[in-house]
């Protein structure tokens, strides 16, 4: 698992196998030269308000990763099915409707420097993600 506690972004470093913090999210010059997916720190918040740790991976097929008692739930863009099954277990082990789960609203943790933030809503069964 990747600490968001140390950054709150994150990339894969491909030639050496490991995750790398990123310090400035608006600069790529921290980046590695031959990186992969970009993962950032967002708070996941369902519509009863309940949030929860989560992360994106913004430049792959969208995913959404929530982080709930300590388990790992992917709600992948691409992997509707995956999505589904993960959504059941994630709404039994809350004891709340899988209804009640979505829309979720996604909110970064990181800052820009021109002070805006990304947020956008992920929801089910489309699996839409909305860009706001």
């Amino acid at each position: 698992r990747i600490d968001f506690r140390e950054s709150e972004v994150w990339v894969f470093d491909l030639d050496n196998d490991v995750y790398v913090p990123i310090d400035d999210i608006d600069s790529d010059t921290d980046l590695p030269p031959n990186c992969d997916a970009l993962y950032q720190a967002v708070d996941a918040i369902l519509p009863n308000g309940r949030t929860f740790d989560g992360y994106i991976i913004v430049n792959r097929p969208w995913l959404l990763g929530l982080y709930v008692n300590d388990e790992h739930y992917p709600l992948h863009h691409a992997i509707l099915d995956y999505a589904e099954q993960t959504a059941a277990k994630l709404s039994d082990m809350l004891g709340i409707l899988r209804s009640e789960m979505f829309p979720i609203q996604i909110r970064s943790r990181s800052v820009r420097k021109d002070g805006t933030r990304f947020e956008s809503t992920f929801d089910l069964p489309s699996s839409s993600f909305s860009p706001k």
